[in-house]
This record gives C-alpha cells, structure tokens and sequence, in this order.
C-alpha cells in the first residue's frame, strides 16, 4: 500500500521541495503581511496542535484520504489500467467525495444553486490535486509522498491571486505576479527529476 522505510527521507523531503517551489508567490505573500514569522514560531506550532480544525486539516484528512484514494483506491485502478488512465480516473472518486458539503452548506442557509456552483469549483481543484497526488504515488510508490503534500496544500491553501491587487505599491504586485509564474516554471522543472522512482528506494 506504499508504506515503508526505505525511502522515507526522501518521501517526505522532495515533495515538500516541490510544494514549496509552487507555492514561492504565497510565501512572499505571506512574508509581505508579515505572517512569516508565525510559520517558525514554536508557540504558534504548540497553539496548531491544540485546535481540532487545524488537527483536521493538516493530518486527519490528508492521511485518511491519501490511504483511501491513493494507497487503496489508485492502487486497485493501477492493477487493470495503464498508469497515465490511473492518474486521469483515480481522482474522479477523490474530487466527487466532496459533493457531500452541499448537505451542510443548504443546512447553513446557502441556496442550493449556489452551493452547487461552490463544490463543483471545489471538485476541480480537487481533481486536479488529486491527479498530481496519483502520479506522486505511482512514480515515488511511497504513501507519505501525497500525505505530505496534501498536508502542505492543505495548509497554504489556493494561490490567493485575488489578493496581489490589494497590495499598494506596483513593485510589490510586479513581484508577486513574476514570483507566482516562476513558482509554477520551477515546479514543473523539478517534477520529472525529483519524482524518479529511483531517489525512492535507499534514504
């Protein structure tokens, strides 16, 4: 199911990088709001562990859904299709998983139309997230791969691209905009060669 111990620094490590390199506009984003200090703050990692949403969030969900979709759902798919049909089929369960908040948002006073309009916007990135975590755990075979990267993205959440216009000084939006895109150039630089199935196998 792809849980193992060999490879597990490199599991945790390279994915993280990947994360961090797609997310480089958001992290001078947050620099700029002058949250950054909050990321290395102990005190701050201590009051995390202490909330249930957070607990939800950053550990619950991405273990529980990358055991189900991945490691059981994808592994399962990978035994009667190529690999590349895995990665198109395999999210569609993962991102149709999430139509059921349209119970809770009507129960909280949201139309119905409205509500649908929110979970299918949810279901594509969804999709899409659950595509890349399919082909993380497909090339690396390792299960903490897409666990960590789905407690990263979990985390950081959507690029706030709506938000680069609410910064006063052109040069600052300039730099977000030019970080933003480089991020998402980087990203899909280093993907092939940090994901080789190789890198995986020893440490």
């Amino acid at each position: 199911m792809g849980f193992r111990t060999n490879g597990i620094l490199a599991a945790i490590i390279l994915p993280a990088i990947l994360v961090t390199v797609l997310y480089t506009g958001q992290w001078l984003m947050i620099y700029f709001d002058g949250q950054f200090r909050r990321i290395v703050s102990i005190s701050e990692w201590r009051t995390s562990f202490s909330q249930p949403i957070w607990i939800r969030d950053a550990i619950v969900a991405p273990l529980t859904e990358e055991i189900a979709f991945r490691c059981c759902c994808a592994s399962l798919l990978s035994d009667c299709l190529a690999p590349t049909m895995t990665i198109i089929v395999s999210p569609l369960f993962f991102a149709l998983s999430h139509f059921h908040h349209v119970v809770d948002d009507t129960r909280q006073g949201v139309t119905l139309s409205l509500s649908i309009i929110m979970r299918a916007f949810q279901f594509t990135y969804t999709y899409l997230f659950g595509a890349y975590a399919t082909y993380l755990f497909l090339s690396t075979g390792h299960a903490l791969a897409p666990i960590v990267t789905h407690s990263m993205c979990n985390s950081l959440g959507l690029p706030l691209f709506k938000e680069i216009g609410t910064f006063p000084n052109r040069w600052q939006r300039v730099l977000l905009w030019a970080l933003y895109a480089s991020g998402m150039c980087g990203f899909m630089a280093l993907l092939n060669p940090l994901t080789r199935s190789e890198l995986y196998q020893h440490w």
